[in-house]
């Protein structure tokens, strides 16, 4: 089963079955502790985009905004295996 889920197409089919922002936003915590920033970012772009779907309060989409801008100021910023946080994460771009 893990295998299926390693395509990237895969991946978005699994993650757009998840109706709940919240828990969407919890996964994305827990694919950035595992060094997964890639599927951090994608689980915060999906969340938000329920968000906008049901018209949630501007306050609200701002809290997972500011989280995706963090997110990708991160994976911008960060080349490679040249921080500590990519020698530590071997995963940390997917």
């Amino acid at each position: 089963m893990n295998n299926i889920l390693k395509e990237e197409k895969t991946k978005l089919y699994a993650l757009s079955f998840i109706q709940n922002p919240a828990v969407l936003y919890k996964v994305s915590e827990i694919e950035e502790h595992n060094g997964k920033l890639g599927n951090a970012i994608r689980a915060m772009e999906l969340a938000i985009g329920l968000l906008e779907m049901h018209g949630a309060e501007k306050h609200v989409i701002k809290r997972y905004q500011d989280r995706l801008e963090k997110l990708s100021r991160t994976r911008s910023t960060c080349k490679k295996g040249s921080c500590n946080r990519c020698r530590s994460y071997p995963n940390f771009f997917n």
